[in-house]
């Protein structure tokens, strides 16, 4: 997923025109993303299933954060890959 929004911010930081055109639709899709991820993370009662599903969520706010075009929002975003790349991975370290 981390790979995912990398490529999501590469493309962006090099397509600057495009990404203003379409901002409006990427942070209408991140909010539909976390928004889902919430829902049916609340849903799941097996710990691996709510990691996995909370990931969705997670995902979606470094989306948010990419389709928000201020340089301060785009380095949240790395922030939150980072911080969710270690936190999963502790997680399932943890419940495995």
């Amino acid at each position: 997923m981390k790979l995912g929004g990398y490529g999501c911010l590469r493309v962006a930081t090099y397509y600057y025109r495009m990404r203003q055109e379409y901002s409006n639709i990427i942070v209408v899709l991140a909010t539909i993303a976390i928004l889902y991820g919430a829902f049916a993370t609340m849903m799941q009662r097996d710990l691996k299933y709510i990691n996995a599903y909370s990931s969705v969520s997670h995902c979606g706010l470094f989306l948010l954060g990419i389709g928000m075009l201020t340089t301060t929002a785009m380095t949240g975003a790395v922030m939150q890959m980072v911080s969710h790349g270690l936190m999963t991975a502790l997680f399932f370290a943890v419940i495995g």
